[in-house]
């Protein structure tokens, strides 16, 4: 589970990445398990800083990635995902979209 919550965020931002021209039969590996993602997102925000990825230019490095888990714990997150959230809320570049994210997930729970 540490290991796969490092690397992830990456895959999950370049499958999402990928399907931007068929959007009409994308696959969503958030919808499909968000019981087993959630806390492989959740983890991810813990370790922002040493986020892993396969390619030069990925994981931590790229903006991207962190911005892939905002919005996907904003789509599948639950209450305890608004704690992990908050952490970011300060934060200079994920700030506005961590409290975007916390927001929607209280209207939601």
């Amino acid at each position: 589970s540490d290991e796969m919550s490092a690397c992830f965020p990456d895959i999950l931002q370049k499958v999402s990445e990928s399907q931007w021209r068929n959007s009409e039969h994308s696959i969503n590996l958030a919808r499909l398990f968000p019981e087993q993602i959630r806390p492989l997102l959740e983890s991810a925000i813990r370790k922002r800083k040493s986020l892993t990825s396969l390619f030069h230019y990925g994981g931590s490095s790229d903006e991207r990635v962190l911005q892939t888990v905002i919005r996907t714990l904003e789509e599948i997150g639950n209450e305890g995902s608004i704690a992990v959230l908050e952490d970011l809320t300060e934060d200079p570049t994920f700030g506005k979209s961590a409290v975007q994210a916390i927001q929607a997930l209280r209207r939601r729970h």
